[in-house]
């Protein structure tokens, strides 16, 4: 299924486009300004990393893994959200999980749900049968975009020490 996805890429939107990772992607995350406040938590591990240990970490990626991270460009600039779809290691028509991020700069201006709505889209056309998601339970951002998109929420419990929900949405059309 995951090369199934990667033939049918880049998507392209009016503003953005949707693509697979390069490694130069590496070096535009590692300059992303920070989030703050309650967001700081989800500054990039990559940004603690030198030139050498980001060479390593590319290079190490597993291509065969279950997991296909798209990469978005906002009209003239490069890297500006990244999606880690996470497939089902049973069945591989399901997203069991998606690690999202956007540059904070890009934040607050509802570019993660038009995108996330397109990537919903695109993978429901291409044959996956679900989407889900496990989100902090305080992350009221992500959880209010991913209601937009149309997932809803299936369970909440405790994990390390916070909470999160289990959001899903399935295709309909299958």
């Amino acid at each position: 299924m995951k090369d199934l996805l990667e033939e049918a890429l880049p998507i392209h939107m009016t503003d953005f486009t949707i693509r697979t990772i390069e490694r130069e992607d590496l070096e535009r995350l590692f300059n992303w300004p920070n989030f703050e406040g309650q967001y700081s938590m989800f500054n990039s591990s990559i940004k603690k990393m030198n030139f050498e240990e980001r060479e390593k970490t590319w290079r190490e990626r597993e291509p065969n893994s279950n997991v296909l991270t798209l990469i978005v460009d906002y009209k003239n600039q490069k890297t500006i959200g990244k999606y880690s779809l996470i497939m089902d290691e049973v069945d591989s028509s399901i997203i069991s999980n998606m690690g999202i991020r956007m540059n904070p700069e890009y934040c607050d201006r509802g570019y993660g749900t038009e995108i996330l709505s397109t990537i919903k889209e695109w993978c429901f056309l291409n044959g996956i049968r679900s989407l889900g998601f496990d989100v902090l339970e305080t992350n009221k951002r992500a959880i209010a975009c991913y209601e937009k998109v149309g997932l809803k929420v299936i369970k909440r419990y405790p994990k390390y020490d916070a909470y999160f929900v289990d959001m899903i949405v399935e295709n309909k059309t299958i």
